[in-house]
């Protein structure tokens, strides 16, 4: 299928593993970069980690989050 995740790139992490960011994300390989809701993925963070400032989500295309 076109346009899966195969890559999910976590920066600036500090006070939590990337591991535990993607986790709360939701997002996993193999999801459809299109399907997936940014503003969503933000909220989830957000409400899992509220201490986090910012939470930038951006596609790569062809294949990273």
């Amino acid at each position: 299928m076109f346009l899966q995740t195969s890559e999910i790139l976590v920066t600036g992490a500090q006070k939590h593993s990337v591991e535990e960011i993607i986790a709360a994300s939701g997002i996993s390989e193999g999801d459809n970069l299109f399907a997936i809701n940014k503003f969503e993925v933000e909220r989830k963070i957000k409400t899992q980690y509220p201490y986090i400032a910012e939470v930038n989500i951006r596609r790569r295309l062809p294949d990273t989050f």
